[in-house]
């Protein structure tokens, strides 16, 4: 299958990487605003994940991956003048944190690919959302969103709780790292919160339905935990979930009592599933 990236930011690079380590999926082609060179250097050195493995090089309007490797680069604004068509690209994921309603997303079905993969939760309800393990896509799904890297780490366990033990009131509390969203220092921000210095507070918002999260002073971990309280069928069980990401490692997640003494009747949700 012939792939494309659109938007080379933290998501980018990172399904940069893991594409050049899947022998069905080939890398052809990514689109970007920023330089060459420098798109090159963050692939090269990265603070979080350190330096790549791989050798990146710059050659005519390419990064080219270990001298044999070559991805053709684009700087477009519009994804609907891409050449996806005359490229033969089959999928395109979705990466710049932007487009994310279906009329900007079908403009990579207009530019000639087949299949477009959203890295973020979509706006809008006529794109729908798969979580691995969880749900399927129809079988005429163009374009799918992958859902939030909070909605990732959940569902996969609130789905095996709810099938087999069944669930009546949830609360979840999630702690994530920085992102390029929130400043470093203190400055002004559309999302209140956000706006304070990543490096010394961590924003708190609390959601709707029992959730809350916060923006914490860490570069790369993000910390999921749940508490399940008045499970059906059961007088007391208190259940929490965590999930761990941490500089690309495949990511444990684990269900079990949280409080002391609380005793389950039904088995674990599987142990060391994947997140993306």
């Amino acid at each position: 299958m012939r792939v494309a990236i659109n938007g080379l930011g933290r998501i980018g690079r990172a399904a940069f990487k893991i594409l050049m380590d899947e022998p069905d999926l080939e890398l052809v082609a990514a689109n970007d605003l920023i330089s060459l060179d420098n798109l090159a250097y963050l692939i090269r050195y990265d603070t979080v994940y350190g330096r790549y493995h791989r050798r990146i090089s710059v050659e005519e309007g390419a990064l080219v991956v270990d001298d044999k490797h070559r991805v053709q680069l684009f700087s477009e604004r519009d994804p609907a003048t891409l050449p996806w068509k005359e490229l033969g690209i089959d999928l395109v994921f979705e990466c710049t944190g932007v487009l994310k309603t279906e009329v900007d997303l079908k403009k990579h079905i207009a530019a000639g690919a087949s299949f477009v993969i959203l890295s973020s939760p979509p706006r809008g309800e006529e794109i729908g959302v798969v979580v691995h393990g969880v749900n399927r896509p129809d079988g005429t799904a163009q374009i799918i969103s992958c859902a939030s890297c909070t909605t990732n780490s959940i569902a996969p366990v609130v789905e095996v709780m709810q099938r087999r033990i069944g669930v009546e009131r949830a609360n979840m509390t999630t702690g994530h790292a920085y992102t390029a969203s929130q400043s470093r220092v203190d400055g002004a921000s559309s999302t209140g919160r956000r706006g304070g210095g990543a490096a010394a507070t961590a924003a708190h918002a609390r959601g709707r339905d029992g959730g809350s999260g916060d923006r914490v002073w860490v570069e790369q971990v993000a910390n999921v935990a749940t508490v399940r309280d008045a499970l059906a069928g059961l007088q007391r069980a208190d259940l929490g979930y965590r999930t761990l990401e941490f500089r690309g490692d495949v990511y444990d997640g684990e269900v079990g009592p949280l409080a002391q003494g609380a005793q389950l009747s039904a088995e674990p949700a599987p142990r060391h599933h994947r997140t993306t």
